[in-house]
């Protein structure tokens, strides 16, 4: 086995692990209507879930079955509030997040009426930006702190065709990170932290969802976010 057969290996392998990790300097998106690929990167806290999002401008898509398309409805205190669609069509000027069992996804141009949908994520159509100094920037990355999440910005170029969240810094307060987790029910997603809210106390056999709803300990749902004695805890 020659060297240069050992260093084409090793070329590969770092390839395939580079593609599954998260990293705050993607490269940027290509679209090419009518149809394009997404690479998607892998949890690497649970590998059967590919993350990725995107953003653009003028082209609405639609991702095929098996692919999961969630709109930010609203970004407060730390939580991203998302709303799964129920058609899988990616709205122009939303900035949406992906998941799916694979890392490749096919988007397709689509050619039906403008849906009117909208995000809390927005993004941008020209090819890596710098950041504006009025703002403070989430993108999509991995910490080990929190895993998959919106993280703070601190590159030097925004890709484009990929969603991010931005506030302004006359904002009162920024947190390190945004975090999110999926629901079925297209509700609420949190982070996992204690909470003082009077409304969340609870007796032993009963949650609350994260809109003050009570449920029984006994119907929590996987996958789900609940207040338990005044604790957010995620259901896995």
């Amino acid at each position: 086995m020659n060297n240069r057969f050992l260093i084409h290996i090793a070329l590969l392998l770092l390839t395939l692990v580079s593609s599954s990790i998260f990293a705050e300097d993607d490269p940027t998106q290509t679209i090419d209507p009518p149809s394009t690929y997404i690479a998607l990167k892998q949890d690497p806290k649970n590998t059967t879930y590919y993350y990725g999002t995107f953003y653009e401008g003028s082209y609405i898509y639609k991702a095929p079955e098996g692919v999961e398309v969630w709109y930010a409805r609203e970004v407060s205190d730390g939580v991203i509030r998302l709303e799964k669609s129920t058609d899988n069509i990616i709205d122009n000027g939303c900035g949406v997040i992906l998941r799916a069992n694979q890392a490749d996804v096919k988007l397709t141009q689509y050619d039906g009426a403008d849906p009117g949908k909208t995000s809390a994520l927005s993004g941008t159509d020209d090819q890596q930006i710098a950041p504006d100094s009025k703002y403070t920037y989430y993108v999509l990355s991995y910490k080990d702190t929190h895993g998959v999440a919106f993280y703070k910005f601190t590159g030097t170029a925004l890709p484009a065709h990929k969603a991010f969240y931005k506030v302004s810094n006359n904002a009162s307060a920024h947190t390190a990170a945004l975090l999110f987790d999926f629901c079925d029910d297209a509700t609420s997603i949190g982070k996992v932290i204690y909470t003082t809210d009077s409304r969340y106390e609870s007796d032993s056999e009963v949650a609350y969802t994260l809109q003050g709803i009570p449920v029984s300990l006994n119907d929590l749902k996987k996958g789900c976010m609940y207040i338990v004695k005044g604790r957010k805890v995620f259901v896995r």
